[in-house]
């Protein structure tokens, strides 16, 4: 039978004994490189002054084997990035895990844009300028339309469609 499953016989007596059917390795915690230990704290400096710069200008993980490399590395690239990995993993932690929700007050905010639309009023095409509102509180639009105002003219006239948003905001928040 060892011959067959190539494990030795204490091996196979230790799994006839137990329950279980598949052996499994069960490796506790990864193991360190052997070639990378004594690069280990020239790969943590380097990967804590690389945190500080932009998202940008940040070195990829083929720059950081690429420094390890010339400095007498002789493990191979995968190795670092599993490394870099669990760097990542311990720094990062904290961060990008949590959830803000965003909660305004009736009134309190609201997102804009304009937009030029072809309609049929009254049977006749005609282009219009539209300010789109929409309230962050409720989440409901708001979009009046100017009639026969070209995107400047309307934008100075945001006067109209303003007052008309904040009478709709009086009637909603009333209600």
């Amino acid at each position: 039978m060892t011959r067959k499953t190539g494990l030795s016989r204490n091996t196979l007596r230790k799994y006839l004994r137990s329950n279980e059917f598949q052996p499994r390795y069960r490796l506790n915690s990864p193991r360190p490189s052997r070639c990378l230990i004594e690069h280990e704290i020239r790969l943590q400096d380097l990967y804590a002054a690389d945190a500080l710069r932009s998202g940008r200008e940040q070195m990829t993980m083929q720059g950081f084997y690429d420094i390890l490399v010339q400095e007498g590395f002789e493990g191979s690239y995968d190795t670092v990035r599993r490394y870099i990995l669990r760097l990542r993993e311990k720094t990062r932690s904290g961060r990008n895990r949590g959830y803000i929700p965003l909660a305004f007050n009736a009134g309190d905010a609201l997102q804009f844009d304009w937009s030029c639309e072809d309609v049929v009023l009254g049977g006749v095409e005609c282009r219009v300028s539209v300010a789109h509102f929409r309230l962050c509180h409720s989440r409901k639009p708001f979009v009046p339309e100017l009639k026969r105002l070209t995107r400047v003219k309307a934008k100075r006239r945001l006067w109209t469609p303003s007052m008309k948003l904040l009478t709709f905001m009086a009637a909603c928040h009333a209600g």
